[in-house]
């Protein structure tokens, strides 16, 4: 018995599913499987299954930039990931590095409410949670699901301007020392 799946066709923006027609939130992650096995294939020795077919359906995108609170320069290299929520519980749905002008998409997703937040040291900032919750220390998916905005997607229309202005960050330091 065997349970089949789409894997790597959200970056050609396209929906990755479970058969038999089961959309997965952009990537279909071990959770998302155990809680929609999907139809199983029953192969018998020496036999061949035909006709266990995809047809991908167009998924959509959410874009938008990472600057600096202060100066509005573009942030790169800063990690922003994706959350799905589907009814009580939420789901990977993707992640992405900002490019050297700051921008991000994340394509190949099926409707519903999902959630954003940075995380990752790139230039010393603060962390934040979509729309402008800043994170203490470094934002959790649950987290970014309890406090955050929602961002709806309704079908495959690109879902634009989901912008992070981020704080810069402050550090401690000191020496440690042998005490003897």
């Amino acid at each position: 018995t065997y349970y089949l799946l789409t894997d790597g066709f959200q970056s050609q923006g396209f929906v990755n599913e479970i058969f038999d027609n089961i959309p997965c939130p952009a990537v279909c992650d071990f959770n998302f499987q155990l809680a929609n096995p999907g139809t199983p294939v029953v192969v018998t020795s020496g036999g061949v299954v035909a006709g266990r077919n995809f047809a991908l359906a167009q998924g959509a995108s959410i874009s938008g930039t990472a600057t600096n609170a202060v100066t509005g320069a573009p942030i790169q290299g800063k990690s922003v990931q994706l959350i799905a929520r589907i009814g009580n519980q939420s789901f990977a749905a993707g992640s992405v590095s900002t490019s050297s002008a700051g921008a991000f998409t994340l394509p190949g997703l099926p409707p519903g409410n999902y959630f954003a937040y940075t995380t990752g040291t790139a230039g010393g900032y603060v962390n934040e949670i979509y729309d402008n919750i800043p994170c203490v220390g470094s934002c959790s998916s649950g987290t970014a699901v309890n406090t955050g905005t929602p961002i709806i997607v309704t079908g495959p229309t690109p879902v634009t301007g989901r912008n992070f202005a981020l704080e810069p960050g402050g550090s401690v330091t000191g020496t440690v020392t042998d005490s003897g």
